[in-house]
């Protein structure tokens, strides 16, 4: 993994994922980067997530979802970090939503989105 430097418009190496993952997504919830889902190298849908904290340079891992999910998007409203669609480890699109919470370090389900969705764009207004 790298990280970009506006100041003198340069790229630096940091800590690296604790295992390769693709088709992922990732949000920023206070100052810390979460890796949500993906596809592992393993060939499998894959429902950890791991933190980065910038500071120390370290990824850590925290609670999985309860639904793997890889082509997911991931966003922020207020204080919840949320886990949207993808598809599961047989190819199937989902509608289904959770949300995790870093205080408690704990998922819930929440209301499901009408239409399943795969590999789009997500954002909090």
């Amino acid at each position: 993994m790298e990280r970009f430097n506006p100041a003198d418009n340069s790229w630096e190496a940091v800590a690296p994922l604790s295992c390769p993952r693709y088709w992922l997504s990732v949000a920023v919830l206070d100052g810390l980067l979460y890796a949500v889902g993906g596809w592992g190298s393993d060939n499998k849908t894959m429902s950890s997530v791991e933190r980065y904290d910038p500071r120390s340079d370290r990824w850590e891992a925290v609670q999985s979802m309860s639904v793997p999910r890889w082509a997911l998007s991931v966003g922020v409203l207020g204080d919840h970090l949320y886990a949207v669609g993808g598809r599961d480890n047989d190819g199937r699109v989902l509608s289904s939503v959770e949300r995790y919470d870093p205080k408690t370090d704990s998922w819930e389900a929440v209301e499901a989105m009408s239409q399943e969705r795969e590999s789009f764009s997500l954002t909090a207004l």
